[in-house]
């Protein structure tokens, strides 16, 4: 069931349109690229990726109080749920039959402003495991530590076409455990995520397919 929890590491996701420039990407004194706040977006836009070998498609809803909430589709699976996070894009909670979690206060996946050499370090819960069956059945919910920095501004392509991001790099590692998960992840000041991976088995592999706006 770890593979279950690293899937959902990111459900992390998206924003905005790639036809139009984010106000929020400007210069830092440094003069490099800086993203002061996540992308915004409209009601209806839809974002669909390729979530280790399954399309998985999130429709933005709305902001709920200080959510902003999608609704997430696997077509060839027929499940569906829906995923609420931060204002700053970090994974808060998801309801229903894909991937469930619930991560108080958030995951901690970005820490905005993002710059060249911003790094941050957050401890949070993971997606509780079940063990055991019947009456032995027990739910644990591992903690984790999350410490990644922004190391580059660059150009990545996707199936979606190709995208100047910050990549991200760090470790994501269950208490307790030896091997730290290494992670790389490409967020797009227009998009959000576009591209996400990890170094171990149970990680996911994600990289947006398409994306479909409502304007």
């Amino acid at each position: 069931m770890r593979n279950i929890r690293h899937r959902v590491f990111t459900a992390l996701l998206i924003g905005g349109t790639a036809a139009l420039m984010s106000e929020q990407l400007a210069f830092g004194e440094d003069g490099g690229q800086r993203l002061d706040r996540a992308p915004s977006h409209a009601v209806g836009d839809s974002y669909t990726y390729n979530w280790d070998h399954e399309l998985v498609t999130f429709t933005y809803l709305g902001r709920q109080g200080d959510r902003e909430c999608y609704s997430v589709r696997t077509p060839t699976q027929g499940r569906e749920a829906t995923q609420c996070r931060s204002l700053d894009d970090n994974p808060m909670q998801l309801v229903g039959n894909w991937q469930p979690h619930n991560i108080v206060p958030h995951q901690g996946s970005y820490s905005f402003p993002l710059y060249i050499g911003k790094s941050w370090d957050v401890s949070y819960p993971g997606v509780p495991m079940a063990t055991g069956t019947g009456d032995t059945l027990h739910h644990i919910s591992t903690n984790y530590r999350l410490q990644a920095e922004v190391i580059g501004y660059e150009s990545v392509t996707v199936p979606a076409g190709t995208f100047a991001a910050f990549k991200i790099k760090g470790t994501d590692q269950a208490w307790g455990d030896y091997k730290p998960n290494i992670v790389t992840y490409y967020y797009s000041p227009q998009l959000g995520l576009v591209k996400y991976d990890g170094s171990k088995m149970a990680s996911a592999h994600i990289e947006l397919v398409s994306y479909k706006s409502a304007r």
